[in-house]
């Protein structure tokens, strides 16, 4: 049994008018995370993990700050992304351990909604790894001599489905970009006082002229 082992770490400053996100879970503060991406110092260190142990390069190669695509973008993207890579490459992830430090705030009332949001991706990488171990079995399979029909290629299922979560990528990116309420704008409300005025009537060119007219003989007469 091969075994690797990735470490992964991430730094971002604090700075005001920044969201804080970390494993994935937006948290209330008053200070967010520089980056440019969503700064997810979190998920970011265990994408540079994972890719490490596979030799699969780091996050700031395939996902660097000078690529516009990746602005603002969700870390659990490029955390699929990332996934989807190590089980082309015939790895499994057996176990993540993580370490946060900060002072505030406070990590530990959030650590439960970080591992439910992040259990969509778990089940996208089992189901990645039941495939491609399925993949190796019939690829070890002995070959019939004459082949009673044509067999399809079980690593074609495995690039459909790649090729899916890319475009699923790409469209979470598209989606995030897009202006978001209570995220890149809030709803304001405006108090018009209610003020009754005098309305002037209407007055045309022609109206003047009228007028005019009428105190020209108005004149005359007297």
């Amino acid at each position: 049994m091969r075994l690797r082992i990735g470490q992964g770490y991430d730094v971002h400053a604090l700075v005001p008018g920044r969201r804080l996100v970390l494993g994935g879970v937006e948290i209330a503060h008053t200070h967010g995370l520089l980056g440019h991406s969503d700064a997810d110092v979190l998920l970011h260190a265990i994408t540079d993990a994972v890719l490490g142990a596979a030799g699969l390069g780091d996050i700031g190669r395939l996902y660097p700050d000078s690529d516009a695509r990746f602005k603002d973008a969700d870390s659990r993207v490029l955390l699929r992304d990332a996934v989807a890579r190590v089980a082309a490459a015939g790895w499994r992830v057996e176990n993540v351990d993580c370490t946060v430090v900060a002072e505030r705030p406070k990590i530990a009332p959030h650590v439960e909604a970080m591992r439910a949001r992040n259990l969509e991706l778990a089940a996208e990488y089992l189901l990645m790894a039941a495939m491609l171990l399925e993949i190796k079995s019939r690829m070890l399979l002995p070959r019939p001599a004459k082949p009673q029909a044509e067999e399809q290629d079980p690593r074609a299922e495995l690039v459909r489905r790649l090729l899916e979560y890319e475009q699923m990528k790409l469209a979470a990116a598209k989606l995030d970009a897009l202006p978001q309420a209570l995220r890149d704008y809030e709803w304001v409300s405006v108090w018009v006082a209610q003020k009754v005025g005098q309305r002037l009537p209407e007055v045309t060119l022609n109206d003047l002229q009228a007028a005019w007219l009428q105190l020209m003989r108005q004149a005359r007469v007297m």
